[in-house]
């Protein structure tokens, strides 16, 4: 530690500029002001890490993204890191390289969300941030002249066998499709939509964006049996220690960096703070829902993909879907549509090991190596995130969860033989993985059972606001990165009316 300073006071920090600090950022940094006197609003905008500049140029990119955007790592040592699994510690966060599958909450996600908490979060309060979000990413259907032969196979197979397979949504603007997204790149040429639109929007209202510093802790005093938060302590790159303060606080670190976040604060579980305890939660870290899945490849003896110019969309479908809507599993074609990479063709268990063999599989495995990929969209299984280590617990091999996946093996097995597979990996059990956290500090209306209240104020810490994937109450029939762009939309409308509007 160098020194310590303080700055400020701001009418609001946030910490966090991914997805929800980003859009919430460029909503009130353009419509808010403080409530007592009507001024324009002084904000600031933290994020770990760096702002790679530049307005979005949708089919042309911007040349400072462009020379970096394959040069980001796990490395924590690095400057372009990912520090969790599907959090880039970057301006944008994860939209810069989400797959662009921009599924919408679906009418039983409302309804999830209002039975597992009792927020007051229906379909229609959710009508405005809906089509903000679909006009700000774009979101449609691709065209059916991009499908890959193995896209229109499926469909057609999966439509035979008496299901109804319905299009995967996709972002895009000004797309060229030249098939490099595929496996979740960054898009060389700002085609995959994301929220630097919104970053900039913000800049534009006078937002001060603060990138590379790392936000230590939240500051809590205590109030009574509870606190108020009071600003961030934060760590430049060269070690020098800040104080920023605040009127109001919102931290948007994400499903697995919030909680973290919040128990370096000392706002967390009890058992794992211990004397560090300053606020006692202990949904904080809790309720952490990831969709498990797995995957069933295959090699055919026609080409189902094109060796470039495809991208991460296709068909989906639900096998089956119960009345209650849990326990619900999807099965997508996407693995169909982009080509398979050498690197994974030659270590897929369809690969010869040795010899002439391997050289011939190689040669055409780019365009005759597919996959169909499944996932338990809602499942009953939650697992947990250590507040203080950061060590996350999801129980994979949970009977429930590897019931399901077997189940779904099983029908993408099928489909694969159908659709005349010369031979299909078998993995007994499955190959299992997982993805989309959310509810690691679900927002609900009873404080013993969440963290922050429907109109995402701390329910134990006054001054204290979260919104990101840690606030959704229910994991969704789809992949997160969409629903969770509508409910930082929502939120924005609701943290304005609430705080940021004139008296």
């Amino acid at each position: 530690m160098q020194n310590q300073s303080q700055s400020g006071p701001y009418d609001l920090i946030i910490v966090g500029a991914g997805t929800a600090g980003s859009i919430i950022a460029a909503h009130l940094a353009e419509d808010g002001v403080r409530a007592r006197d009507g001024e324009p609003l002084k904000i600031a905008l933290l994020e770990a890490g760096p702002y790679l500049k530049g307005k979005l140029n949708p089919g042309h990119g911007v040349p400072s993204r462009r020379s970096r955007f394959t040069n980001v790592s796990h490395n924590e040592s690095g400057r372009w890191v990912w520090p969790w699994p599907e959090a880039a510690k970057m301006v944008g966060g994860c939209t810069m390289h989400w797959g662009n599958n921009g599924y919408l909450p679906y009418e039983m996600d409302y309804i999830h969300w209002m039975d597992e908490s009792g927020v007051d979060w229906s379909q229609d309060k959710f009508k405005d941030s809906v089509q903000e979000i679909v006009d700000e990413f774009n979101i449609g259907d691709v065209p059916e002249e991009m499908w890959s032969p193995g896209n229109r196979l499926f469909k057609k197979t999966v439509e035979s066998m008496g299901y109804q397979p319905r299009y995967v949504p996709t972002g895009r603007k000004n797309c060229i499709y030249c098939g490099l997204c595929g496996r979740g790149n960054f898009c060389r040429y700002d085609s995959k939509p994301n929220v630097l639109g919104y970053v900039w929007r913000a800049e534009q209202a006078g937002i001060e964006l603060i990138p590379e510093v790392e936000v230590e802790r939240v500051i809590i005093e205590p109030k009574g049996e509870k606190g108020i938060a009071r600003g961030v302590v934060l760590k430049q790159q060269d070690g020098t220690v800040r104080e920023l303060r605040a009127e109001k606080v919102l931290v948007s670190c994400g499903a697995y960096g919030t909680p973290i976040l919040l128990g370096r604060s000392g706002y967390g579980p009890r058992e794992q703070l211990g004397d560090k305890t300053l606020v006692h939660n202990p949904n904080v870290g809790n309720n952490l829902e990831i969709q498990p899945g797995t995957d069933v490849w295959a090699e055919y003896d026609i080409d189902l993909k094109r060796e470039r110019g495809a991208g991460n969309y296709g068909h989906y479908f639900w096998p089956e879907f119960p009345s209650d809507g849990n326990n619900v599993v999807g099965i997508r074609d996407t693995i169909m549509s982009f080509p398979t990479y050498p690197q994974v063709a030659a270590v897929r268990s369809l690969a010869p090991r040795f010899g002439q063999a391997h050289k011939d599989y190689m040669r055409t495995a780019v365009r005759r190596v597919a996959g169909i990929r499944s996932s338990i969209l809602t499942p009953l299984v939650k697992g947990s995130i250590n507040v203080i280590t950061g060590a996350t617990s999801y129980p994979y091999t949970d009977p429930r969860n590897v019931k399901r996946l077997h189940w779904s093996a099983e029908i993408m097995r099928e489909i694969h033989r159908k659709m005349g597979a010369k031979k299909i990996e078998q993995h007994d059990p499955p190959s299992f993985g997982g993805g989309h956290p959310t509810g690691t500090c679900r927002a609900g209306s009873d404080p013993k059972e969440s963290v922050v209240n429907p109109h995402f104020e701390s329910h134990d810490v006054e001054n204290l606001l979260i919104c990101d994937g840690s606030v959704v109450p229910r994991a969704c029939l789809a992949h997160k990165c969409v629903p969770v762009s509508i409910i930082s939309a929502f939120a924005a409308r609701r943290i304005m009316a609430d705080h940021y509007t004139r008296a």
